[in-house]
C-alpha cells in the first residue's frame, strides 16, 4: 500500500476537498440524516473515481 499512496502523492492537493466531503459525511451520520449522508457518500466515491482508476492502471502495470 505504501507504494501505491507514494504513487498517487500529486493528488494530495485535494486533501482539504476530500476531508470536508468526510466532514460532510460523518456530520451527516451523527446527526441521523441518513439521506443526506448517502447522497454525500456517493458525490465522494464518484469524485475519487479517476484516482481509483489512475491507481488500479498503476497496480495492474506493476503485475505484468
Amino acid at each position: 500500500y505504501m507504494t501505491l499512496l507514494e504513487y498517487l502523492a500529486p493528488e494530495a492537493a485535494v486533501v482539504s476537498e476530500v476531508a470536508a466531503q468526510h466532514c460532510e459525511i460523518l456530520t451527516s451520520i451523527i446527526d441521523e440524516r441518513w439521506g443526506e449522508a448517502r447522497r454525500a457518500l456517493k458525490r465522494h466515491i464518484r469524485d475519487q473515481l479517476p484516482i481509483a482508476r489512475k491507481a488500479m492502471e498503476h497496480l495492474n502495470s506493476r503485475v505484468r
